[in-house]
């Protein structure tokens, strides 16, 4: 009973609004006219979330419209199973983003509304920014940063595990960004 009462005083304290910080990603884009090619991706995030992959569980039933997606995982951690419906709706913007002077920002934000409780009521959005230097018409050192925004009732310990199966989104997405870029006319 002390240890439900320490837990439920410890997850009290965390503040919903607030974000947890990703982990800093540092990749290299390749494609001819690479600027022109993320443009596009912009314009019809299909194709990147067609090739997204997620991690962290076992994925089923993945559907891709436009600019949503959803798909159902069940996740395993230590002696429990959850099975829980993932809804995302992408936007990509080339605004609004803080990059180092002549670096390009594109930023990716995941609204999770419409995903099951168990998502929204630990994590509402997951948003991170890629800075791009570009090398050369065709080439780019980008750097990834990420935030995973708490959900109204976060509570731990389901709420570090929900953040965790979010925040290890962000790899798959830059990945499918990376290949779709690679494979475009």
């Amino acid at each position: 009973m002390k240890s439900f009462v320490i837990l439920f005083l410890i997850s009290l304290s965390i503040e919903a609004g607030t974000y947890f910080p990703t982990s800093a990603l540092n990749i290299t884009l390749k494609a001819e006219n690479l600027l022109d090619k993320i443009n596009r991706v912009i314009d019809a995030p299909q194709d990147v979330l067609e090739q997204y992959a997620p991690v962290g569980g076992k994925v089923t039933d993945k559907v891709v419209n436009g600019h949503t997606f959803s798909f159902v995982m069940t996740k395993k951690v230590l002696i429990i199973t959850k099975t829980f419906k993932v809804y995302g709706e992408l936007q990509i913007k080339n605004e609004g983003v803080v990059c180092a002077k002549d670096e390009i920002g594109l930023n990716y934000a995941v609204d999770l509304n419409g995903s099951d409780d168990l998502v929204l009521d630990n994590v509402k959005k997951l948003d991170f920014d890629i800075c791009l230097a570009m090398k050369s018409s065709s080439e780019a050192n980008a750097k990834v940063t990420g935030k995973v925004f708490k959900g109204d009732r976060y509570a731990e310990p389901l709420g570090s595990i929900a953040r965790s199966m979010i925040e290890d989104q962000v790899g798959p997405f830059v990945k499918a960004l990376q290949s779709v870029l690679s494979k475009m006319n």
